[in-house]
Parts: structure tokens; sequence; C-alpha cells
């Protein structure tokens, strides 16, 4: 009998050295096999839970054949994953409408894109959710969470019934895939920090007085700052009275320079402030300011007393 013969039916695209393939031919272990030859389809890293779904493997069988394939060498050492390049890739519609064919992830995903978006997916839109999910590696349940999120803080942003852009969920992916949310509990705790901050920032603009406009983007990232860094509402007051005491009225750049002091020396609570500062500082009492601000003017001083109530009302 004639002996048969077997060659791929397309030109070969991949470049796997010779020593690479005799170690996995006599690995023993098909998983190492199916992975190793996964991870050559793309150019960045892809983590155990993505290559778990995508090879149909249970997730420990992925983590035993990634320790097999790097006791043999053939795993790259690097822990740190790249970073997401600056644009999505120009994905052929061709290959799209294949790829929609043969992963119902993604094809399921394209059906909730649109129930998100109220509308059909145009070719455009298309290219960048595929990009998403192909190019930036974010799972489809992910994807789905983040689309939500941003359709809820644009409608709370612009209004009601206003929805974004696909552009704007592309630049929302990107943040997402920079901070590494490519499990649904990570998504949750991104969005219930996120949240947080959000509700410490509306507070500390009310506590500042500022009831009659919205926060500029210089004024937001002052306090979103300040929040990152640790700081209580209280701690952040005694920084807006220090200001006022000194300049007569709210200079954002001064304020910042005395937080950015305060956090510099370790010192974040009023406690820690009065001990470390190296100056007497008054605690925020029920009707009364701190025995700095007794030199402010009448109009600021009456200000800061309203302020001062409020917060304990608060409490």
């Amino acid at each position: 009998m004639a002996k048969e013969e077997y060659i791929v039916s397309s030109p070969a695209c991949v470049s796997i050295p010779v020593s690479d393939v005799d170690m996995l031919l006599q690995c023993g272990n098909d998983d190492c096999i199916r992975m190793y030859l996964y991870l050559t389809r793309w150019d960045k890293p892809r983590d155990d839970v993505r290559i778990s779904q995508d090879l149909h493997l249970p997730l420990k069988s992925v983590q035993e054949a990634g320790r097999q394939l790097r006791r043999m060498g053939l795993l790259s050492d690097r822990t740190a994953p790249s970073a997401p390049a600056e644009e999505l890739p120009q994905y052929d519609a061709g290959y799209i409408a294949a790829r929609t064919r043969e992963d119902p992830r993604f094809r399921d995903l394209v059906q909730e894109a649109g129930q998100i978006l109220g509308r059909r997916l145009s070719t455009t839109e298309l290219q960048k959710l595929f990009g998403i999910y192909d190019d930036l590696g974010l799972p489809a349940e992910v994807i789905v969470m983040m689309m939500n999120a941003c359709k809820e803080e644009w409608a709370e942003k612009y209004g009601p019934g206003r929805i974004p852009t696909m552009r704007q969920m592309e630049k929302e992916a990107y943040v997402w895939a920079r901070l590494e949310i490519f499990t649904l509990e990570q998504a949750e705790t991104h969005l219930t920090r996120r949240q947080e901050k959000k509700d410490k920032v509306l507070s500390l603009k009310r506590a500042l007085g500022i009831r009659d406009r919205e926060l500029s983007a210089t004024e937001k990232k002052y306090l979103e700052e300040w929040v990152d860094l640790g700081f209580s509402q209280e701690t952040i007051l005694l920084a807006y009275d220090r200001t006022v005491t000194q300049t007569g009225g709210l200079k954002w750049p001064y304020m910042n320079k005395i937080i950015a002091s305060w956090h510099q020396k370790g010192l974040h609570t009023p406690e820690e402030i009065a001990q470390g500062d190296g100056r007497r500082t008054g605690s925020v009492r029920k009707g009364a300011l701190p025995s700095e601000s007794r030199d402010i003017p009448g109009g600021e001083k009456e200000r800061l007393m309203k302020i001062y109530e409020s917060i304990q009302k608060e409490r």
C-alpha cells in the first residue's frame, strides 16, 4: 500500500523552530501542543482565562500546560503584559464575518452590543467591537458589562436616551485593558470603586459650596487625585480652610500644593497633620471654625460656617 502524505491546504505563515517541534512531539501532553500553536497566533500575551475559553479547556489544564511549556523553555519569562497599541488593527470584513460564524461567543456579543446601542451595528462599529474582543483580549461578558456601564454613565451625564458611540466604547475598552480587567469579578470591583470615587467627589463638590454648576475638568481632576491619594473629606476641607485663610478664596493650585505637601510627609488625617505638620490645626467642630479662620472676611467666613454645619449633618 502506498504511503499517504499530508500537507496543509494553505501556505504556512507561522515559523516554528524544529527543536521546539521535537520537544512538543515528545512532551506527551496534547494540551501543550494546542496551547503552543494557539499562542503563535498572537503577537501579545494571552491570559489563562482567555486561553481556557478559546481552546475549550479547563482552566487547570491550561495552567498545567503553561507550567510544562515554561519548564521546556517554550514560553517567555516576561510576566508584565505589553500595553495595548494606540489603535485597533484594520480587520477585513470577510474575516470578521467568518469569525462571527465560527465563534459563538462573538456572535452572541454582536447581538448584545446591538441591543445596548439600540441598532444594528455598522461595518465600522463591528470592526471596532471585534478589535476590542480580538486585539485587546477582553472577554465577551466583560465587554457587555463595560458597554452597559458606559451607556449608563453617558445617560447620566447627557440625559436619558443619549447613547455613546462605538468610538467612546473603544476608548473605555482601552482603559479596561490597561487596568487588566479580564474577569467579571475584576469588572465588578472596578465599577464599585469608580462609583465610590464619584460619590466622594460629589460630596466634596457640595461641601465646597459648588452647587449651581458642574465641576470643570481641572477641578474634577484635582478632587479625584486627592481622593485617590487617600484623603478624607474632612482633611480636604482642612486644606480648603488654610487656602482661604492665606489667599482669601478657593485657589485650586494653592490648595493642591498643601495636599501634595501633606502626602509627601505621609500625613492624611487631621490628627496626623496636627502632630506632623509643624503648625496648630483645629478640628472641624459643629458651629465653630478652626482658630486659623478668625481673620477670614465676613462673607467667606459665613460660607465656611455653612459648609462645616452641612458636613456635621451628613455624618
